[in-house]
């Protein structure tokens, strides 16, 4: 496993202890992650490291103020700490509802419930953002939702207040060789690349994490299975934890060896300093006891002067050689102090001892923090899968509306279309009926006239009661077939 190898989702630094989360293929929303500013302060035990750099760095946060946002007159009363003792406080402005212009005692970052008016009670606010509002409301204006931050340790205009202690005077800044490699023989031999409490407590959570998942510790072995995956969202999440805390290690340890180097090279300057100052001291002392001039105006001031102001001068004389003293015994005081505390019996056990302690805390620690860690990029994993399983019932939710609409419209289409091919239908065949009527009428009218005329010329050829007697009796059959037809109409009708 390489510590140079760090997790898709942090892949630039913007600050020291911020990290700016990247728009990955299957994430829909950005995130803003911010890893915990007490991590990289883990090392300080080994580092030698004060609390006025991150004092200093802490101090330099401004305000944050938000466009259209109106801001109180103080600033906000929040107050928060971690788990490693750090105290930190908000600087940001206190916020006026612009509607209700209601002062708020906190930042807009800081307020739990929505300022907004909800017709069913009171809304939290799920996303702190510069406007106190909803993930409701706030998508209303802006159209999408606020950045997600880790926690309200790291909205902006948090700032460090007070540090907690960093390291105990007798702490050694690293354990003996052989005492941290098992080998009593070892002591001449040089030091391993993981040096240091903290390098050995992300040594000991790599090795843990390896031997749970059933792992070998041979980092060729890593390294082979890391390149058999290819895509770094498949790496577990364990892994992605250890190899976060190596590459914070490797930082870690770079700043606190440039940070000794630099203190050495300042404690040889001031050592070079003091002793021309020394000299210089001695010098000036013996010229100027030397000359006569200067020892006859001293006794004759001292003649003349009164007793209380030469009592005065006696005392300024000797506080200066007094300061001068100490001044320039300085170094050679702690010298000695280090010297005599090294010779007393039993301070080497008494220091592998104190040393175990703070590794001992520091392991538990850095557990936590491990545990912290994974849990969030465990949360993380599971809003990606959310997010995707969200997506894919949205759209199938989609595709279905689209679909059952199409088939509602088609069968209304299908219906109508029916109803119209029916009356078209009935129509034609009333039309057809009435015709068909009409051309029998006429043709029976026809037949009738024919058959009228062929019994004219019959009734000439023959007698008139021939005639008249046939004549009835076709007269009689047209009538009654004319009123069977007609019933039969009647009926069909």
């Amino acid at each position: 496993m390489q510590p140079g190898d760090l997790m898709t989702m942090m892949s630039q630094m913007e600050a020291r202890g911020k990290w700016r989360g990247q728009r990955t293929h299957r994430i829909q929303r950005m995130q803003k992650l911010t890893a915990d500013p007490m991590l990289q302060g883990l090392g300080r035990v080994a580092e030698e490291t004060t609390s006025k750099d991150d004092g200093a760095s802490k101090s330099r946060a401004k305000p944050y103020n938000a466009p259209g946002a109106q801001r109180g007159p103080t600033r906000c009363n929040w107050r928060g700490k971690d788990k490693g003792g750090n105290i930190y406080k908000c600087v940001n402005w206190q916020f006026r509802d612009p509607t209700t212009r209601q002062l708020h005692p906190t930042c807009p970052f800081h307020i739990t419930q929505c300022t907004a008016s909800h017709p069913h009670g009171i809304e939290r606010i799920a996303y702190p953002n510069a406007l106190a509002l909803c993930v409701m409301h706030y998508s209303t204006i802006y159209g999408q939702e606020p950045v997600s931050y880790a926690g309200e340790l790291y909205v902006p205009g948090v700032t460090l207040s007070h540090v907690a202690r960093t390291r105990h005077p007798l702490a050694p800044t690293s354990p003996p060789t052989h005492v941290r490699n098992g080998n009593e023989d070892a002591e001449g031999e040089g030091k391993d690349e993981n040096d240091g409490t903290l390098d050995a407590a992300f040594s000991t959570a790599a090795d843990a994490a390896r031997v749970r998942d059933g792992k070998e510790e041979d980092d060729d072995d890593d390294d082979e299975e890391e390149a058999e995956l290819g895509d770094e969202w498949k790496v577990p999440i364990e892994d992605r934890v250890v190899r976060k805390f190596m590459e914070w290690g490797s930082a870690a340890r770079e700043r606190a060896k440039e940070r000794m180097e630099r203190a050495q090279q300042e404690r040889a300057v001031h050592a070079k300093l003091l002793a021309a100052k020394k000299k210089e001291a001695d010098a000036e002392k013996v010229a100027r006891d030397a000359d006569p001039t200067v020892q006859a105006a001293r006794a004759a001031r001292y003649a003349k002067a009164p007793t209380v102001v030469k009592a005065v001068i006696r005392m300024k004389a000797n506080m200066r050689k007094l300061l001068t003293k100490r001044q320039l015994s300085e170094q050679e005081r702690i010298e000695r102090k280090y010297a005599d505390r090294k010779a007393l019996p039993g301070y080497s056990a008494a220091a592998i001892k104190i040393q175990a302690a703070v590794r001992r805390l520091h392991a538990r620690r850095t557990a936590e923090r491990i545990t912290v860690a994974t849990l969030r990029l465990r949360r993380d994993d599971a809003a990606r899968v959310l997010q995707r399983t969200f997506a894919k019932v949205v759209a199938t939710k989609r595709f279905r509306n689209h679909y059952f609409r199409s088939h509602n419209a088609a069968c209304i289409i299908q219906r109508a279309f029916r109803y119209w091919k029916l009356h078209v239908n009935l129509d034609e065949d009333r039309r057809n009926h009435a015709a068909a009527v009409r051309i029998q009428r006429w043709f029976r009218v026809k037949r009738f006239k024919a058959d009228l005329r062929l019994l004219h010329e019959r009734a000439i050829a023959q007698s008139l009661s021939i005639i008249w007697t046939y004549a009835v009796k076709k007269i009689r059959g047209m009538v009654l077939q004319w009123r069977l037809r007609r019933i039969v109409r009647a009926v069909m009708a």
